[in-house]
């Protein structure tokens, strides 16, 4: 298991006090739009992970083995509140000498920004409005560099007459 990530998890909980202000949705968007940022500034992701489109929003493929990994070290505590929601609570320091000081500082201000500033479902529609996630199915795999950095163009004749003559 990515180290990184694990130890990403667990700095995210453990900078959210407050439980029932985190949760799984901006728990996910939080590792989202890290891992969107880093692509954008270094060329690869923190998590090293695959996000799958599911009802509220991009999730990572991995994140219930990296909770449950966290939990069984004692690092973590997952607790079920109010309408099933997951509320985290960090037991202890999280290790982050693995992380460089370019990671540390988009993760927490991401972390920050989304667990001081969104509820969960307006975290969960802004992923929403993203173009590349209106063509995909449920379950698909998502593309994080089309998703963050491939702009949409329109389709030109030029473009139609160069493909048919190939």
């Amino acid at each position: 298991m990515n180290g990184k990530y694990i130890s990403a998890v667990h700095f995210v909980i453990d900078k959210c006090k407050d439980p029932y202000k985190l949760g799984s949705i901006k728990l996910n968007k939080i590792l989202l739009f890290t891992d969107g940022i880093l692509l954008m500034k270094t060329n690869k992701t923190l998590t090293g992970d695959t996000y799958i489109k599911k009802q509220r929003g991009p999730i990572p493929k991995n994140i219930s083995a990296i909770l449950n990994k966290l939990e069984s070290e004692n690092l973590i505590s997952i607790r079920k509140g109010n309408d099933n929601i997951k509320l985290f609570f960090s037991l202890k320091e999280p290790y982050i000498s693995n992380l460089t000081s370019v990671e540390i500082d988009v993760l927490l201000s991401i972390t920050m920004d989304i667990y001081n500033n969104y509820k969960a479902k307006e975290i969960s529609d802004i992923t929403h409005k993203n173009k590349l996630w209106k063509l995909l199915d449920l379950d698909e795999e998502i593309d994080l560099y089309s998703y963050f950095i491939a702009k949409p163009s329109e389709i030109s004749k030029e473009d139609v007459n160069w493909a048919l003559n190939i």
